[in-house]
């Protein structure tokens, strides 16, 4: 995954529009490292709130509004808007990470069960 520091420059500006409103995820949208689960799958993510900043920062810089003439402008604006509020607040940021963590064990285990179903599976085996 791609750090605070890529080559975001190295894009265009509708390219950046387009990978913003595409991305699956906030991390992914601010192009932030994902959490990882610890051993008591517990989300881990070393980011701090000003790095979220900065990312928000650096890639509004393409797509706010007032800037930008870019028809899908707004909208990538707001969905970073989104995502900088989450990861921003505390709350909602742990209420985020344990839910993306969740998602993350389930696409692993396989995604016709639940986590649940798949960790009884794996204790009667």
């Amino acid at each position: 995954m791609q750090g605070a520091g890529s080559s975001s420059s190295a894009l265009s500006a509708d390219d950046q529009i387009k990978r913003i409103l595409r991305a699956a995820n906030h991390f992914d949208m601010l192009r932030l490292t994902r959490p990882h689960a610890d051993l008591m799958d517990q989300p881990v993510w070393e980011v701090s709130p000003d790095e979220v900043h900065r990312a928000f920062r650096r890639l509004s810089l393409c797509c706010h509004p007032d800037k930008s003439s870019h028809p899908d402008a707004p909208r990538a604006f707001e969905a970073l808007k989104k995502a900088k509020a989450c990861l921003a607040a505390p709350l909602d940021r742990d209420d985020y990470l344990l839910e993306f963590i969740r998602n993350q064990k389930t696409s692993w285990e396989g995604n016709w069960s639940s986590a649940g179903v798949a960790s009884e599976s794996r204790q009667r085996a």
